[in-house]
């Protein structure tokens, strides 16, 4: 007979004592004959899919963008390339119709904010500059977040400094949903602080230090698969912390030495530019945090954005800097040139949202993998980024919802102008949320989706 651990070891951690807190990942000692959570409510079959919302700033070059073939087995396009080895685990879906992006257009702003606004929300811009509605994430999590440590971990590479084409998140129309955008701080939130710790965690001390007493006692209560799955674990927060760890050796002036770019510890400047904040190493870094923040049932929804509407990110390592524009500016390029080195910033992109998947992939939960037990909405704020597009948004469903999305590897492409609501509606209803309505136009399903 298998030794078990509540469920309740599961949401609490260990280590509360001392002012950290190691969530576990699903062990099978965590789970009964079959394969369900021990302690879950009765009527309460298997473990609610995770859900997280993915946006890209922009919009893309449509020749290089859009697949010439639809249905399954079809051939990747040059900006999907980064995505081949996911074939089987995501939908691409062209042809929707965002109707909701072309409300009030009598208020002062840009394309690029009523495609914002309109990314998750089911609605446009409202008088204030505000959203008109929460966003589809938040909506979730009312139903999803029982239990959890968060009801929603939002996370952004950049943006988020106060306007709405800042925020990708929204609680209420009114209300963003903070997303964290520095590692730092996202460690923290995740771990907390050890008790009596400064402003943030001393990483000369590893917080597994402070719990390793808790760490002992848990292994005496699992087997040994248990056991090499939780020491991997454990690796993988040590990983995370020292690359997180400032330098902390003094040079000859006995100051310490800078701290490099992408591990840099406080709020980064609210200046859209690469300054070592918008660097791949740091968006990787803060995807990992938020996968663990998953993986070890810390929350089930969550956002990623790369950058905002407006962003100014350079892209050096690729060999495109922008004057002061940035990202935005090349967008907005019509010749062949600035075609392809939007182009070249997609696919960098994707390669970013391929590492997304391939962390959740990489991550056995309860007999599959993370991302089997989740849903990913990606999307960006229009089609064509210089025409703003809003009739041709770029939509990926990956991920099989804990089974409820198995028919994947296929190009679905609408000509009739489905509405863009109806992709969030059913999104809503693969992962467990019974509505029948969502934002402005949502009000029915897409069977070819679901």
């Amino acid at each position: 007979m298998k030794r078990q651990l509540s469920r309740r070891t599961l949401l609490r951690g260990i280590g509360l004592g001392s002012g950290v807190c190691i969530g576990l990942p699903i062990l099978d000692a965590m789970l009964n004959d079959n394969g369900e959570l021990i302690g879950r409510a009765k009527g309460q079959a298997g473990t609610p899919p995770n859900f997280l919302t993915f946006f890209l700033p922009n919009g893309v070059f449509t020749d290089t963008w859009w697949p010439n073939a639809t249905g399954s087995n079809y051939q990747l396009s040059r900006c999907l390339m980064p995505l081949a080895e996911f074939m089987s685990d995501f939908t691409l879906v062209q042809g929707l119709d965002k109707q909701e992006a072309f409300r009030n257009q009598d208020i002062n702003s840009d394309a690029h904010q009523r495609g914002h606004a309109s990314f998750t929300t089911g609605g446009s811009l409202a008088s204030n500059l505000t959203c008109e509605f929460a966003s589809v994430d938040q909506v979730a999590a009312q139903t999803l977040s029982a239990g959890m440590r968060f009801k929603s971990l939002p996370v952004a590479l950049g943006g988020v400094v106060g306007e709405v084409g800042d925020h990708i998140s929204w609680e209420s129309g009114n209300t963003p949903a903070q997303a964290t955008r520095d590692p730092a701080l996202l460690f923290e939130k995740l771990f907390g602080k050890p008790a009596g710790g400064g402003l943030s965690v001393d990483y000369r001390q590893s917080v597994l230090d402070y719990i390793a007493h808790d760490i002992t006692e848990v292994k005496k209560e699992i087997a040994f698969t248990d056991k090499a799955r939780l020491d991997e674990y454990l690796t993988n927060v040590r990983a995370l912390e020292t690359e997180l760890q400032p330098v902390t050796s003094l040079g000859a002036d006995c100051k310490a030495p800078p701290i490099p770019d992408a591990r840099t510890s406080g709020e980064p400047p609210p200046i859209d530019q690469n300054d070592g904040t918008y660097t791949n190493e740091r968006a990787q870094l803060l995807m990992r945090l938020q996968v663990l923040g998953f993986s070890c049932g810390f929350a089930r929804v969550g956002s990623y954005m790369l950058a905002s509407r407006s962003n100014k990110r350079q892209f050096p390592w690729i060999g495109l800097v922008h004057g002061e524009d940035g990202h935005h500016g090349i967008s907005h390029e019509t010749t062949a040139d600035g075609r392809e080195a939007q182009t070249k910033i997609v696919i960098d992109e994707m390669e970013q949202f391929a590492y997304m998947l391939r962390l959740m992939k990489g991550i056995p939960q309860g007999g599959q993998t993370l991302l089997y037990n989740t849903l990913i909405f990606f999307a960006n704020e229009c089609g064509l980024g210089d025409a703003h597009d809003y009739g041709n948004t770029p939509v990926i469903l990956a991920g099989q919802a804990g089974g409820k999305l198995l028919q994947h590897n296929r190009h679905v492409r609408y000509q009739d102008g489905a509405v863009y609501d109806d992709m969030l509606l059913t999104a809503l209803n693969l992962v467990g949320v019974p509505a029948t309505s969502f934002g402005v136009f949502g009000r029915k399903t897409l069977p070819e989706i679901a």
